[in-house]
Formats: structure tokens, sequence, C-alpha cells
């Protein structure tokens, strides 16, 4: 950015405060599908990640809208990623269907 002059300047600063009140009305007005939920934790329920697992994941509600993930989010579906107890579970149900197609019982 060159040497501005006195006029630039305020104009530059005038186009930046609009900017600012726009950005301001659209995180305080926007809908949800425009910027985004506010999620808060309510709880929490069964992961699911393998049968009867009794790990949970968080469930969250907007504050704003009311939607719910209903325990379906990005932080779930990474806590189920990483579940110890899910991969020991796999790994036991891949070796069990190993020995069967082997004609042997696990």
């Amino acid at each position: 950015m060159g040497k501005l002059t006195r006029e630039a300047l305020r104009s530059e600063v005038e186009a930046t405060a609009n900017k600012l009140r726009w950005l301001q009305h659209q995180l305080e007005h926007g809908t949800c599908a425009d910027v985004g939920h506010d999620w808060e934790s309510i709880g929490g329920c069964n992961c699911g990640c393998f049968p009867d697992s009794a790990c949970s994941v968080p469930v969250l509600q907007c504050v704003r809208c009311g939607d719910c993930d209903y325990g379906e989010g990005d932080e779930a579906d990474e806590q189920r990623a990483s579940c110890s107890i899910r991969s020991e579970y796999l790994a036991d149900e891949a070796g069990r269907l190993a020995l069967a197609e082997d004609g042997r019982e696990g």
C-alpha cells in the first residue's frame, strides 16, 4: 500500500467501518445456515461404535436455533474413530471371521 492522502485515508476508514458494521450485523442476526451453529453440550448418548458399547459421545444443541446433532457431529465422529475399545472389537471380529472362513470356530 503506497502513500495515501487524508481523503483516501478517510475513505478507507469509512469503508472499513461500514464493513465492520455489516459483519457485526451478520454475526448477531445471521441465520445458522449463514453463519453456523453455536453448539453447546447438552449431555451424551451411547456411541454405538460396536454392539453393546458402553462409551458415549457428546450431544450438542445450538443455543440460537435449538437444532440438535443427536450425537452425530464431528466431535462424536472423531471420538468413534479413535475408540480403542472399538478397534479391539473390530480386530476380534476379523479374527472370528477368518476362523469361520477356514472352517474353524473361534
